[in-house]
């Protein structure tokens, strides 16, 4: 059987990726808000972070509680994370769910509540997640080499520092939000089984109205290369190593 693949661009801006497969019942999604880690600016490392979780705590005319009610009601298995350029938002559920779950997820990226009360715990989780990677030395090794060998500051640990969280305000990571919450750059990606046309007039129906903002791309720096060696109380030790390689856009890349 044929793969169908489609794609279609709002007229905001707000890029839609399609797969149809007929034989599951199915339908998975990645939302790529262009708010990642990269952006956090040098005095608000974590930013990104704490918005993926904090968007999750109200949103609309709904509590954290009734947020995560909902969701679990149509049977949505979801997941918020914090990337370089991008906060991704996943969510899978049966295909005939699918027009329910884009409303909540409307809510969740235009109407977030971010309200004070539910900052701390957000903030809270972001410090317990940078403090595991003290447990998962191999995973502290990679992240670290990223920021070292990627051009800054794409290669930023998402986390933050404990300095950077613990000084972090709300207002801080709301205007980071405002800022880069913006349906232009964003990707909506669904596979699974679906109607093509039918998820289009949904996704308009709850993302049209969706104000376009401008968003300034980031200037990437010079990376800083060089070798770290953190000595640690441990019976192991992890290296990693990397080394220059074509770019995606390189015509040898997939060579």
């Amino acid at each position: 059987m044929a793969e169908e693949f489609f794609t279609k661009q709002l007229t905001n801006g707000m890029m839609l990726l399609g797969q149809r497969m007929e034989h599951v019942s199915s339908a998975a999604m990645s939302l790529l808000v262009p708010a990642g880690s990269a952006h956090d600016g040098e005095d608000a490392a974590g930013a990104a972070y704490i918005a993926s979780e904090w968007c999750l705590r109200g949103a609309g005319d709904r509590n954290t509680r009734q947020l995560h009610d909902a969701l679990d009601v149509l049977g949505c298995h979801h997941h918020e994370s914090a990337q370089s350029e991008h906060i991704c938002f996943s969510a899978v559920q049966l295909g005939r769910n699918l027009g329910n779950v884009l409303a909540i997820y409307a809510d969740i990226l235009i109407r977030a509540t971010l309200e004070d009360t539910t900052f701390e715990p957000s903030r809270s989780l972001t410090l317990q997640d940078l403090a595991s990677l003290e447990d998962e030395p191999a995973r502290k090794c990679n992240l670290l080499l990223r920021e070292k060998f990627y051009p800054h500051p794409l290669g930023r640990i998402a986390y933050g520092t404990e300095e950077s969280l613990r000084s972090m305000k709300p207002q801080m990571v709301r205007d980071h939000v405002q800022k880069r919450f913006s349906p232009s750059d964003t990707i909506l990606a669904i596979a699974g089984n679906i109607h093509w046309e039918e998820f289009c007039e949904l996704t308009e129906e709850n993302f049209g109205g969706w104000e376009k903002r401008s968003t300034e791309p980031e200037s990437p720096q010079p990376a800083e290369n060089g070798v770290t060696h953190i000595v640690k109380d441990s019976a192991q030790v992890h290296i990693a190593l990397a080394h220059k390689s074509v770019l995606l856009n390189d015509p040898r890349y997939y060579a």
